[in-house]
């Protein structure tokens, strides 16, 4: 994983989210802070070749539902299809554990879902397997433009 997208409006989480990520993984990140500011960075990152190259798009993006304006949901929905975006797998990592707000995710497209715990030990125990997952078992996609068909 070289860049991860983390879509989280809240500073608390995000500082916390981003202190057990910079342990876990040499990954960067990049973070947005609510709908419409992930969608014009991807846009950016992936479809305006002349602003940034399309290998600057994130490895994984770790996903908040619960966004002021454009929500998780409409940001998943968007992401899943878009035929440049959405070979980039989305972890929902979310306050909700409501089994309407997983059906709905995985039923969108999602890769995966985590429900964010108050608890630091869990929270940390949490963040630490996403990183070993996603870099040590999973095959990511190239980062480079999509090709559509």
């Amino acid at each position: 994983m070289e860049r991860i997208l983390v879509v989280e409006d809240n500073d608390e989480d995000f500082t916390a989210l981003a202190r057990v990520l910079n342990r876990a993984t040499a990954a960067a990140l990049i973070r947005c802070r609510d709908g419409e500011e992930v969608l014009a960075c991807l846009d950016r990152l992936t479809h305006d070749v002349s602003s940034a190259p399309a290998q600057n798009r994130p490895s994984v993006i770790l996903l908040d539902l619960n966004l002021p304006g454009t929500d998780g949901r409409e940001v998943l929905a968007h992401i899943k299809r878009d035929p440049l975006l959405r070979s980039i797998p989305v972890v929902v990592f979310s306050t909700s554990s409501s089994p309407k707000d997983v059906t709905y995710c995985y039923e969108q497209g999602a890769n995966g879902y985590m429900v964010k715990s108050v608890n630091f030990s869990q929270f940390e125990a949490a963040l630490r397997t996403f990183t070993e997952y996603w870099e040590k078992a999973m095959l990511l996609p190239p980062r480079g433009r999509a090709e559509v068909r």
